[in-house]
């Protein structure tokens, strides 16, 4: 039996693919400059750790993930994949939120060049249950595994009973033995496969040592497909898998993609203790939570190795951070952690959110305060994706921002539009901003954000005379709203 796990590609030039990014849930963004050069490449855990799983089972696998190719049409594609793995038995589909509807045509065309074999497709966005339901009404693939794909694979090709999260369709409809979602152990997991990709092409290994996230955020991808409990590996076997890249790939840095890398304290000092312990010569970057953090926690993580740390600080709104659940709102803490973290050579970086339910111009304009009072490395400010079954996604539908008829009568066009996310497709989901508006803020944000890194007076001249130019669009929108309504 011939297996074929794949990362499907997607054919618009123009976009960007993260299906790792977003707890897997991914999203994709327009590209700029130069379409013809080389994508950066984000290595899909799940499908590495999967494939580690198959490998040590003595499967005969294949696996392709099309970031590291690129292909640039279906010929192209299908005719290297078949000098790869030629016909396989099971093909087995990594599927993400921005490319659903182009992984399901992919996948019927190859179904007609493999008329035999089986398709099935997993990914964390079927913890959307509206999602799997546009997925099942396709009535497409054999299989649909909804539950965290390294818990239940070996079961699903074995054809046990009873399988935790897993769809199979028989007789054009979809049955279930077990409607519990089965997450993955995640200490049994062996390293990651990085041997079955072109892993030289990366800049980085990722690797996940926890999921589960217990803040409970109501807009966050990493709650929806992970839920709040939380699983992690032992710091043994964190260091195993850390030995694991360096002997075997020469691994230097390393991207660990847990939600919160400091939820369990004492787990995180004994694995830095450990990479100190055992000479482990990496530089590592993580995501974190600021209340989580302190400076003692901060001079060992720089000492294993940390050179790059994450946060979401998401808004200064107050009324956005109630609204979702967010509750860390210490911003002259945050700042003393940020500059002891300039102090010990630790970067940091931000993530902002503009335009969720309950924000303004002017809560928006206060997030964009906020950054320059924490003086981050860098900042990243998004616009709203409402992730299907999120809050905001709800909000969304509820405030007619997000269209029901759509939804309903045009299921593809909606969900396509909802895993877009870049400069004029996003939408507010405030009913005080308008799509215009929110924008025009987000491109002031991105120039504050840039001059970050930017000293150059010309060059932050020129930035702004664009903010000004962007800020006099927003109010002057908002005063003819306020003339119409008077």
């Amino acid at each position: 039996m011939k297996i074929l796990l794949t990362s499907l590609p997607y054919f618009d030039n123009s976009f960007h693919v993260h299906k790792e990014m977003q707890s897997g849930i991914g999203y994709r963004i327009l590209r700029s400059g130069n379409l013809n050069a080389q994508k950066k490449i984000y290595p899909i855990c799940d499908l590495l750790y999967t494939a580690a799983i198959l490998r040590n089972n003595k499967f005969n696998l294949v696996v392709d993930d099309d970031q590291f190719l690129q292909s640039k049409n279906f010929n192209e594609y299908f005719y290297n994949l078949s000098k790869k793995c030629g016909v396989p038995d099971i093909v087995i589909v990594r599927t993400s939120l921005p490319t659903i509807n182009s992984d399901l045509e992919i996948a019927q065309k190859l179904k007609l060049k493999w008329k035999k074999a089986k398709f099935f497709v997993y990914g964390p966005i079927f913890a959307s249950k509206d999602i799997l339901e546009f997925i099942k009404n396709k009535k497409f693939f054999d299989g649909i595994i909804v539950s965290e794909i390294e818990s239940v694979i070996m079961d699903i090709l074995k054809k046990n009973k009873n399988i935790p999260g897993y769809y199979f369709l028989k007789n054009k409809k979809y049955f279930i033995d077990n409607i519990e979602t089965s997450y993955t152990e995640m200490n049994k997991l062996p390293p990651p496969a990085y041997e079955f990709v072109d892993y030289k092409k990366i800049n980085r290994f990722y690797i996940q040592t926890q999921r589960g996230c217990p803040v409970g955020c109501a807009y966050c991808p990493y709650y929806l497909s992970q839920k709040n409990k939380f699983r992690s590996k032992t710091p043994d076997t964190v260091i195993k898998e850390l030995k694991f890249l360096v002997k075997k790939f020469n691994a230097k840095t390393i991207a660990i993609h847990d939600p919160i890398i400091s939820l369990d304290n004492k787990r995180l000092i004994e694995i830095c203790n450990l990479i100190i312990k055992n000479k482990l010569n990496i530089k590592w970057e993580c995501e974190t939570h600021l209340a989580h953090i302190n400076n003692d926690l901060l001079i060992l993580m720089k000492k294993a190795g940390c050179s790059f740390m994450s946060m979401g600080i998401e808004s200064a709104n107050q009324e956005v951070l109630s609204t979702v659940n967010r509750k860390f709102k210490k911003w002259d803490q945050a700042k003393k952690i940020i500059n002891f973290c300039k102090k010990i050579g630790i970067r940091t970086r931000g993530f902002f959110i503009l335009g969720l339910p309950e924000d303004t111009i002017k809560g928006s304009f206060a997030s964009i305060k906020l950054l320059q009072y924490l003086d981050l490395d860098a900042a990243k400010f998004n616009l709203p994706i409402p992730i299907p079954n999120t809050l905001p996604y709800y909000q969304g539908l509820d405030l007619g921002i997000l269209s029901k008829k759509e939804m309903k009568e045009n299921p593809d066009i909606f969900f396509e539009k909802l895993g877009a996310h870049h400069d004029g497709n996003d939408v507010s989901l405030s009913k005080k901003i308008s799509d215009n508006q929110l924008q025009n803020i987000f491109k002031v944000a991105n120039h504050y954000a840039s001059m970050i890194k930017n000293e150059n007076l010309i060059h932050r001249l020129s930035k702004y005379l664009k903010i000004i130019f962007y800020k006099f669009f927003i109010y002057f929108e908002e005063f003819t709203k306020k003339l119409k309504y008077n």
